[in-house]
């Protein structure tokens, strides 16, 4: 295997190295590699198969951090995901 396989990071579906979902043909060939290789070597992306509204109206969501969580003053939030 020579060249890099790229995953969403969130949902796991095989991407293009900028996020964008893979035509079907080239869908089928990395899931086939997977299958054979497995996926311990495949490098996470934030894929757009996972952004809402499509393309030109995407929103990104981010995990809280700890520090996020204190500076809002909600320790609560410490670990969920938020639109951005």
């Amino acid at each position: 295997m020579n060249s890099n396989i790229f995953r969403c990071g969130n949902c796991g579906q095989p991407t293009a190295a900028n996020g964008v979902v893979l035509p079907k043909t080239d869908f089928k060939r990395v899931v086939s590699i997977i299958e054979q290789y497995g996926d311990y070597r495949t490098i996470k992306v934030h894929g757009e198969c996972c952004y809402t509204g499509g393309r030109q109206n995407r929103q990104e969501y981010r995990r809280v951090t700890r520090d996020m969580a204190i500076d809002a003053g909600m320790p609560e939030l410490e670990g969920q995901r938020i639109k951005w």
